[in-house]
């Protein structure tokens, strides 16, 4: 009997280790990933530290000209914002820029929507004493745009993998 206990702890943990995995990975599950729907890929998606989950979702099959993009945020099974609300030629409503420095790797996506531009970022880093994050940001466009409304980073301590845009949403435009 306590070996039989032993057992099913270790699979539930390596259940659980699993589902984190899916869940950070980016990548496409039979199970909706935050405000992803089982058919649709997850570009992006994390918990943020509001509570609150920001995901880039795609169709299955995404290219310049081909599918949608789009992102999702808001409390699980409320979204409070979701762009663009038309799918059709989606990729082209994002700018989209992606660094590689020696020390780390920088990508962000962005959109504008209602008098503010919302920013999807990961950052991985190398560099001593800097840490990995990924989050949104919210700017007002009329304000200074050095200072955002909004900060707030995942909760997560692992950062999503390369979202993989770079040709997707520049070539779209």
């Amino acid at each position: 009997m306590k070996n039989r206990s032993t057992v099913q702890v270790w699979c539930r943990a390596a259940l659980w280790a699993g589902l984190a995995v899916v869940l950070v990975s980016g990548g496409t599950t039979a199970n909706a990933v935050g405000h992803c729907h089982p058919d649709e890929r997850a570009i992006f998606s994390c918990a943020l530290r509001n509570g609150k989950t920001v995901s880039v979702c795609s169709s299955q099959a995404l290219s310049a000209d081909e599918g949608y993009l789009q992102c999702r945020y808001g409390r699980p099974g409320r979204i409070e914002l979701e762009y663009p609300t038309i799918r059709n030629g989606s990729q082209a409503r994002f700018e989209f820029e992606s660094h590689r420095p020696y020390q780390g790797e920088y990508e962000n996506l962005e959109f504008e929507k209602d008098g503010h531009r919302y920013s999807i970022y990961r950052v991985l880093t190398n560099e001593s004493g800097q840490k990995n994050s990924a989050g949104i940001r919210v700017h007002r466009l009329s304000a200074d745009q050095t200072s955002p409304l909004v900060d707030t980073l995942c909760k997560a301590p692992l950062v999503p993998p390369s979202m993989g845009l770079e040709m997707i949403v520049n070539e779209a435009k």
